[in-house]
């Protein structure tokens, strides 16, 4: 009875410590939807009017060609949120390609420009430091030395007007294939002279109506003589002599 007795004396004391006051504190606490429903989630918009406004970068970029730079107020700064009055651009970056053929085809200018006396040059009025390194670059013999000046003088024509050197070596090839044309043609001239005489005089003299006929013929006459005898060509050369003069050459 006395075992008994005590538990129902402990079971008192436990209904005796309970607060409702507390009870009541717990049942306040709302732990529901309403608490959720006061959040509004609606404010972030993820819709796809934000998606239409974000302008994509890596599809205009093209292979990474292009890059944004900033323009106006603030530029300076590189966050947009920094600079809101700056203006965003897209830029073409410089084409590696191009640049190193670019570089090449100046390296290519400066070899020709080596090729040249520093009179020939002076109509270009290239500046003092390429017209030195260029007299430095042809002393230089060494092939290794050679491509490195060469490489060196490409930076130098970056600061020049290199278009107007590239005309003038364009110029200067122009007369020099002209010449080499006109050459030949007095070549061909002189062959048919010796080969067939008169008739190739006559074709010869309604083109150069001032040469003179005789010195022609006998220059004609002694250089077929050489040929069949097998001797040194001294009046074939002596005709083409002839014939240059009358080019103007």
């Amino acid at each position: 009875m006395s075992k008994r007795r005590h538990e129902e004396d402990e079971i008192q004391e436990l209904d005796d410590d309970f607060d409702p006051d507390l009870d009541e504190d717990y049942a306040d606490d709302d732990f529901g939807d309403d608490e959720f429903e006061d959040d509004d989630f609606g404010d972030d918009d993820f819709g796809d009017d934000e998606l239409e406004d974000d302008f994509d970068e890596d599809s205009c970029a093209g292979d990474g060609e292009m890059e944004v730079i900033w323009v106006g107020p603030g530029a300076a700064e590189a966050d947009e949120d920094q600079a809101p009055e700056a203006e965003r651009v897209y830029a073409e970056r410089p084409n590696k390609s191009a640049i190193k053929r670019e570089m090449q085809s100046l390296q290519k200018l400066g070899e020709r420009l080596l090729e040249l006396s520093p009179e020939r040059l002076q109509p270009l009025g290239l500046s003092e430091k390429l017209m030195l390194a260029l007299a430095e670059g042809r002393r230089l013999k060494a092939a290794n030395a050679r491509r490195r000046h060469l490489r060196f003088l490409a930076k130098l024509l970056t600061q020049e007007d290199s278009q107007a050197a590239e005309q003038f070596i364009a110029d200067i090839d122009a007369r020099h294939a002209a010449g080499t044309r006109q050459f030949h043609q007095l070549e061909h001239w002189r062959d048919r002279l010796i080969d067939e005489g008169d008739e190739a005089l006559a074709d010869l003299l309604a083109e150069y109506p001032q040469a003179d006929r005789q010195q022609l013929r006998q220059l004609m006459r002694n250089a077929r003589q050489e040929r069949d005898q097998a001797k040194p060509p001294a009046s074939a050369r002596k005709l083409f002599k002839m014939l240059r003069g009358l080019a103007g050459l």
